[in-house]
């Protein structure tokens, strides 16, 4: 042959040889035209049919491959008159019993079928292996045949003989999950795992494991089988579908921040893969950035999908997932541009387009347009009333209309509203949030007791202090002590906890419980230091402490009073009581420059005469009597209205006395007596 590599003249032979019987030569060529084209399929095809004829015989095969086209074309009954006829040539001619066996199965001839099956065995089997192995392949084709429940019998009888049979294992467990009996196939994948050592089924039974746990919606169970595969198997065939369904699984299971690890691994990985898979990637990537709350990640993705997919099926959800996006980072604007485009498209379903009117309208809800709000809401109401659909979004429309009236400052519509909400969905999720509505707003239409009977039903931070306000206003001081102590123990943190702490505070200082009185100011200023109630806070710990005769203490916290416009008489007060708290800690030196001070400040104020007359006693507390005379003088001249006037006089002649000045004290005692003829101090002048 003049070009021994050139594969034609090796066909024909082949087929000559072929043709006059000569199946070795034939065999011989076939195998040196597949030497030359190992991708010669007709040649490998041949090649087979030699290798039987030369072992079964031409008539066997002749006879079998006739029956083989009647199988095909599903005419049964001939097909099992030539697998006889070959058989009758060649009894253990295995290929042919197996298709004679499977014709009558076809025909539902099961004790024929038997009886070829159990000829096929006794042909075979000479070991307990080999009858493990003929009832393993009896399994794989009833699995064949889509004969699950007759498949697991003869496949069980496989691994009674022989346990560690991961071929026959697997296929047990994929006959269970045929059958969706998924608790039943995860235990024999997982037996595939554990029983035997890593073999060609491993990553198989890995995946058939997680997918069982999957549809079982065990989340958890199944994405620790999904990373067993991808770590321990990270070349297998079925890597990118398990890291698809382990981003799934986790989704699944509400752990969005690994299923946006998998899943931009997944996109990094396969940046170039286009199957279907790719899709449900990049929608549910977006769901897991949006349900974390990173809304610009999640529109990016969303805006991915909806560009390098257009065509996507579920292009109307991402759009309106996208517009959700938009709505939870506050751009209404944008997300009302993109619910507009969206409602107005042909082929968005029903249903979303409700739910794209319904959030257009809370668009306009949160945008402060009460007016548009109410009459999309008004008519998506009545839209879904005409339609009776599913009550959940019906439940929320109704919902955010008695929002809308209350917010544009309707009440009695809100109420109206609410009422109808909480009659028609009791056992809703914002069923609590309907009662606190209804409660605050007839709080505003000052219908005390109606709202308390709505404020407690629910035990929210604003629900409890509009509870304790609305007890103050019916004169219930035990109710609305009540709910302010409920209210600082549940939310010690809460804004409308500082009332509560100053309510409180004053309630215990007015039963004389100072301590207690206290610790509550203490808490406005250890949470809310930048808090208008402040100031007052401080000026009542400075009492209470000045009533526990902790002077010093007192006059730290008077000193941190500050005055301004809200507190003008409050810093008069704190700075006056500055002064006293040194005066009953005895300093009378500290306590008359405080004195003093105060009166440079303020001349003419509510408490200027009281420090005026202090600043006397000052003096006299140290027995400087000419001086506290020189003082009680000018309170009588600059203050000469004052309360003290009378004392003052009096104490005017009484320090002449004391310092041995007779004359001047009889001369100022007899002015004094003249001058009060009813006063207390009277009797003591005349003695």
């Amino acid at each position: 042959m003049a070009n021994p590599n050139f594969k034609e003249p090796h066909y024909y032979l082949a087929l000559s040889y072929y043709q006059i019987g000569d199946l070795d030569n034939a065999i011989f060529q076939w195998e040196e035209v597949i030497r030359i084209d190992s991708f010669d399929n007709t040649a490998k095809h041949f090649l087979n049919n030699c290798l039987e004829e030369k072992k079964y015989g031409r008539e066997t095969l002749k006879h079998f491959n006739a029956g083989y086209d009647y199988y095909l074309k599903g005419e049964y009954d001939k097909a099992i008159e030539e697998f006889n006829r070959s058989l009758d040539y060649n009894p253990e001619f295995e290929k042919a019993r197996q298709f004679l066996s499977r014709s009558y199965y076809q025909l539902g001839q099961m004790d024929k079928y038997r009886e070829e099956r159990k000829k096929t065995t006794e042909l075979k089997v000479s070991s307990e292996e080999e009858k493990a192995e003929e009832y393993y392949k009896l399994g794989y084709e009833f699995y064949s045949l889509k004969d699950y429940t007759v498949a697991i019998e003869e496949l069980k009888k496989a691994l009674d003989i022989r346990s560690d049979y991961p071929h026959a294992r697997y296929l047990l467990a994929e006959c269970y999950f045929r059958l969706k009996e998924y608790r039943l196939a995860q235990v024999e994948y997982e037996r595939v795992v554990t029983d035997s050592e890593i073999n060609e089924y491993t990553d198989d039974a890995l995946w058939g494991s997680g997918w069982s746990y999957y549809l079982l919606e065990q989340y958890e169970e199944a994405a620790r089988r999904f990373s067993k595969l991808l770590n321990d198997f990270p070349d297998s065939e079925l890597a990118l579908q398990a890291r698809h369904k382990l981003g799934k699984s986790y989704f699944q299971g509400n752990n969005y921040p690994e299923t946006i690890k998998v899943y931009r691994e997944f996109l990094e990985k396969y940046s170039e893969y286009q199957g279907e898979e790719i899709k449900e990637v990049y929608y549910l990537l977006g769901q897991a950035y949006l349900r974390s709350g990173k809304y610009k990640e999640a529109e990016e993705v969303f805006n991915n999908l909806l560009s390098f997919f257009p065509g996507f099926e579920l292009a109307s959800e991402v759009k309106y997932y996208n517009s959700l996006s938009l709505f939870k980072e506050n751009r209404y604007e944008e997300a009302m541009v993109q619910l507009e485009d969206l409602i107005s498209e042909a082929e968005i379903e029903d249903k979303k387009k409700e739910e794209a009117q319904y959030l257009l309208a809370r668009c306009l809800l949160n945008l402060k347009e009460y007016s548009k709000a109410i009459k999309n809401l008004e008519s998506l109401k009545e839209s879904l009333k005409q339609f009776e659909v599913e009550d959940s979004l019906l439940e929320k429309v109704s919902f955010d209309l008695g929002l809308a009236y209350s917010r544009q400052g309707d009440k009695e519509k809100a109420i109206l509203e609410f009422q109808e909400f909480i009659e028609k969905y009791p056992q809703s999720e914002l069923i609590e949030s309907a009662h606190f509505e209804l409660g605050k707003d007839l709080y505003d239409l000052k219908k005390y007791k109606l709202a308390l009977s709505e404020l407690e039903k629910t035990s929210t931070d604003e629900a409890l202090y509009l509870r304790g306000k609305s007890s103050e206003e019916l004169g219930d001081q035990e109710g609305e002590i009540a709910a302010f102590k409920e209210l600082r123990e549940k939310y010690p943190q809460s804004v409308f906890s500082q009332e509560a702490y100053f309510r409180l505070g004053n309630y215990y200082y007015n039963q004389g419980r100072y301590k207690e009185a206290i610790e509550e100011f203490d808490k406005i200023i250890q949470y809310f230091p930048q808090s208008p109630l402040l100031s007052e806070s401080y000026y009542w710990m400075g009492w209470s402490y000045f009533k526990l005769a902790d002077y010093k203490k007192a006059g730290e916290y008077f000193n941190k009073v500050e005055e301004d416009e809200e507190n003008l008489s409050l810093g008069q007060r704190a700075k006056f009581m500055v002064a006293e708290s040194w005066y009953n800690l005895k300093d009378y030196q500290k306590a008359r420059e405080v004195y003093e001070k105060f009166i440079e400040i303020y001349p003419e104020g509510d408490f200027s005469a009281n420090a005026q007359y202090a600043i006397a006693w000052t003096y006299l507390e140290n027995k400087e009597y000419e001086a506290s005379v020189k003082e009680f003088k000018k309170l009588i001249s600059i203050y000469p209205d004052s309360k003290f006037t009378e004392e003052a006089q009096f104490r005017v002649g009484k320090n002449y006395f004391l310092s041995g000045n007779k004359n001047m004290a009889k001369a100022e005692l007899e002015k004094f007596i003249n001058l009060y003829t009813k006063s207390d101090f009277r009797a003591e002048a005349m003695y």
